[in-house]
């Protein structure tokens, strides 16, 4: 059975790298694209988000969960990279450099994580604006993720995996942040 999904996998892979590697349209709209999914990039905007959710909420704690969720997942990234040992699409066809394994696309995977901590956030505080904030969060993602198909350095398998370990990595931080929130008012509840 794992022989059977493994072969599929490759296939679809397979496939979809060559319609990006025989069709180099629109490089450099994802070279700029990809460039935005960089730690150095990232961190900076959490902070920054960070800031807007302290100000909102007055809560300093809701407003690490951005910059903690970037870097909780690239830690976890970093390790899946290191565990699977993915090779990446052949470096003839690559637009720009990569390091590192495939498997999972970190750039896919802290924007990801990024967004969705930004959007649940944000979305809280500007519930009138959720719609366009979960709009603007999943056309980020998916930039992101053809950015990465595009420039010819990773497999669909690898952004698909980017977008489920950033999501889950995000969740797992808002949720953390959410029990700690929880049992810091029940403990002034209780001094109350």
């Amino acid at each position: 059975m794992n022989v059977v999904v493994a072969s599929v996998v490759d296939t679809i892979d397979q496939n979809v790298w060559e319609l990006f590697a025989n069709n180099p349209f629109m490089t450099s709209a994802a070279q700029v694209v990809t460039s935005v999914g960089v730690i150095y990039v990232l961190l900076p905007l959490s902070v920054l988000c960070g800031l807007h959710i302290w100000r909102s909420t007055g809560s300093l704690l809701s407003a690490t969960i951005p910059w903690i969720a970037v870097q909780m997942n690239s830690v976890v990234v970093a390790s899946l990279k290191d565990w699977t040992s993915v090779a990446r699409p052949p470096k003839e066809f690559w637009v720009v450099n990569a390091t590192a394994g495939s498997f999972p696309s970190g750039h896919v995977a802290n924007t990801t994580a990024f967004v969705v901590a930004a959007v649940v956030l944000l979305s809280q505080i500007h519930p009138s604006r959720q719609r366009a904030l979960v709009g603007v969060g999943l056309f980020s993602c998916v930039a992101m993720a053809w950015s990465r198909l595009a420039l010819n350095v990773h497999w669909l398998s690898d952004v698909l995996a980017g977008w489920c370990v950033g999501t889950a990595t995000s969740l797992v931080v808002l949720r953390l942040m959410q029990q700690i929130k929880s049992q810091r008012e029940n403990q002034l509840q209780t001094r109350g």
